[in-house]
């Protein structure tokens, strides 16, 4: 439940930022390690009590190591919204966004040490319509996912392990944070531009440009049916239409923003995106 990932998400991340390898070692942080190497190894004797036939891993960011690894009687089941393994790592749902895929991947894997290393044991594959964003994506994934981990339960339950991945089209992407949604407008089209508003809006922060310092979050947007040209950022109201920024190809039309610390500001023909 959601307790006991709190408690394992937080002593995992503990224990890896304390650098904790054996009991008591000889350093000013002696003391506090024993705790916390105490308090890891009696929640590992709780969850072993259970006595596990199988785990399943959903949106969890951290790498369990081999101690939890070998708890459950079968193994680790990890549902993963990427191809594999060309989209390994974090955040593979909004990376296939802004990538501009055509499909999305969704997949089941039969966990081992490594990050995205395991075994495939499911695919499917996800269109990517010019209306979805990360959230109409997440709805498709949440209702596929559940299917597939019925029949990833049964087929481990069979001793059938799925396949090997492809280690030569390996690619690892980085967990994303807010500080990946800058929209530098100098150096991005539009289309790119739109793929990332995409990727991040809401129930995300949102993607966001600065004005004159400020956070400006564009939470959707689309390509510009006109053709503006001239500076990149800069922001151009016209009658009858959404406020539009210029961008090194093509402009956007901006659809629904935000200005983070003046919510009821809107954009003039005197901003510039920086």
């Amino acid at each position: 439940d959601f307790s006991w990932r709190s408690h394992l998400q937080y002593l995992e991340q503990l224990r890896q930022v304390i650098g904790l390898r054996q009991y008591g070692q000889k350093d000013p942080l002696s003391e506090f390690k024993k705790e916390a190497f105490m308090l890891f190894e009696g929640l590992l004797s709780k969850i072993k009590n259970f006595s596990p036939e199988l785990f399943v891993l959903s949106g969890f960011r951290q790498i369990l190591n081999k101690e939890l690894l070998d708890i459950p009687l079968i193994g680790t089941i990890n549902l993963h919204a990427g191809k594999l393994p060309e989209y390994r790592g974090g955040s593979p749902l909004n990376w296939q966004i802004i990538n501009g895929e055509k499909f999305a991947y969704l997949t089941t894997i039969f966990t081992d040490e490594g990050i995205d290393t395991g075994n495939i044991l499911k695919e499917q594959k996800i269109e990517i319509l010019d209306k979805d964003d990360i959230k109409s994506l997440h709805k498709k994934a949440n209702k596929i996912f559940p299917k597939m981990l019925l029949e990833s339960i049964k087929m481990v339950r069979e001793n059938n392990f799925g396949k090997k991945q492809n280690e030569a089209n390996a690619s690892y992407w980085h967990q994303r944070s807010d500080a990946d949604g800058y929209l530098d407008f100098q150096n991005n089209d539009a289309e790119k531009i739109v793929r990332i508003v995409k990727a991040i809006t809401k129930p995300y922060p949102g993607a966001w440009g600065l004005i004159q310092g400020q956070k400006v979050r564009i939470y959707s947007a689309k390509i510009s049916e006109f053709a503006f040209k001239g500076t990149p950022g800069k922001t151009i109201l016209t009658n009858g239409i959404n406020p539009v920024v210029i961008c090194k190809k093509e402009s956007i039309e901006i659809l629904n923003y935000e200005f983070e610390k003046q919510p009821n500001r809107k954009l003039s023909n005197n901003d510039r995106f920086e």
